[in-house]
């Protein structure tokens, strides 16, 4: 085969042989909000052993770095004179105590943690201008090799001030006059199951966290050009600060418009009972207008501490049980909700005529086995180090499967990614082996 060729490079050529390595577990914004189990052990590779990436999961980062190189293009043409910066560098704040803040110049100067320390750092910022007055710019610090780049400075210590701060990269910056703000655009590519939450004004943790980190790094609201990788449909949405709820605008292929209303992830107003949204041939785009979720920010600066300052223990039992896994099986009987009488079809949208015992799981409320989720499908560490006892079964995706009883011999702890905070609680920060 002629393919036989193509799929040697990728274990020959040293920029497709980079694709397909693990990252190496740093908590930056596009990675704060995985599990951060996998980025505990990505950062130890010498204990986990990460499998390396199949070649179709190189191909599908290749195809969305083509898809945001053209709409960059793209957006570059329809506003030409309103185009601003590209692939800078901004950093997110994490408050740290003075332990917390010795143990991390520590790790950056023994080389486990990626990082540079600086006294006096003023990070980068950009402000619109007012009253006609230019726009502000404070950029990075430029590379040596290339000044057109910002210099990588990993994570940043300014000694004594009890701020960390966590990079990363924006794709672009938009000066909107007729908004009469700033926003910083990025590229994103999703499957459909993804894209119909996005069209929802919904989306997954991992992104919420990204949105966050950017918008509180760069002081701009966010703005997603997303693409349908199965359907080419496109979909503008603008976190906003400010915005009380979502708003849906299809661009037809007729040229005619449709707005709808969200609220609590349902279709509201005059469309209120209907099905969600979803990619169809009657539109060719979107437009979604959505506020920004600000509570993740406390999150996101837990998560990252939680990663940099973890420390596998010498005793392998030991070390197993204390990764943070955020995802595992769930062995709840679906059809039953864990009752062992079933009420609902299995669709779960129309209830029986008459509840009946649940034949699924014998009526007991369990299966005796589960499939991970979805986020370990392609973890590089599952096997290896997080689920050994997992199975793996290839079908049209890999599946994961848990036996009951295994999980319960293990001993392992799954814990919440977003845990629930008390209403009325102030949002406080908890600093991983810091000073009380």
């Amino acid at each position: 085969m002629l393919l036989d060729k193509v799929l040697a490079l990728y274990d020959t050529e040293p920029d497709l042989v980079k694709r397909r390595q693990p990252s190496r577990g740093n908590p930056t914004a596009s990675a704060a909000g995985s599990c951060a189990a996998q980025l505990q052990m990505l950062r130890v590779p010498h204990l986990t052993h990460p499998e390396v990436r199949p070649v179709r999961a190189a191909w599908t980062f290749e195809d969305g770095d083509m898809h945001a190189e053209d709409l960059k293009g793209k957006l570059r043409r329809a506003f030409p004179a309103l185009g601003g910066l590209s692939e800078e560098l901004f950093y997110f704040p994490v408050p740290v105590d003075a332990a917390t803040e010795r143990r991390l110049i520590a790790k950056i100067h023994d080389r486990s943690l990626w990082g540079t320390i600086i006294a006096d750092f003023h990070p980068p910022r950009v402000a619109m201008g007012t009253e006609g007055t230019k726009d502000r710019v404070r950029l990075a610090p430029r590379d040596d090799r290339d000044p057109r780049r910002p210099k990588p400075l990993g994570f940043v210590v300014d000694p004594g001030t009890g701020i960390f701060w966590a990079p990363l990269y924006v794709d672009h910056v938009i000066r909107l006059p007729d908004l009469q703000r700033l926003c910083l655009v990025e590229f994103k590519s999703m499957s459909r199951f993804a894209f119909r939450r996005a069209l929802m004004g919904q989306m997954g943790y991992k992104e919420r966290v990204q949105l966050a980190m950017s918008a509180e790094a760069t002081g701009l609201d966010p703005v997603w050009f997303v693409k349908c990788k199965d359907t080419a449909h496109l979909l503008e949405i603008a976190f906003l600060a400010g915005e009380a709820g979502t708003r849906v605008t299809l661009l037809r292929t007729n040229g005619q418009q449709d707005t709808f209303w969200i609220k609590d992830g349902q279709l509201a107003g005059d469309h209120a009972g209907e099905q969600e949204l979803r990619e169809d041939p009657s539109w060719d785009a979107a437009e979604v207008w959505t506020p920004r979720d600000p509570a993740v920010l406390t999150q996101a600066r837990e998560r990252i501490l939680r990663v940099l300052l973890h420390e596998p223990p010498d005793d392998p039992q030991a070390r197993f049980l204390g990764w943070w896994r955020e995802y595992g099986p769930t062995f709840a009987c679906a059809t039953c909700g864990g009752t062992g009488l079933q009420t609902m079809q299995k669709s779960g949208r129309q209830p029986l005529k008459k509840p009946k015992p649940c034949e699924d799981c014998n009526q007991t409320g369990w299966r005796e086995e589960a499939d991970l989720p979805w986020q370990c499908s392609y973890c590089p560490c599952v096997l290896s180090a997080c689920y050994p006892f997992a199975r793996l079964e290839l079908t049209d995706q890999p599946r994961y499967i848990v036996k009951r009883a295994d999980f319960q011999a293990s001993g392992v702890t799954v814990h919440d990614p977003e845990p629930m905070v008390e209403a009325g609680a102030p949002a406080q920060l908890a600093l991983p082996g810091g000073e009380a």
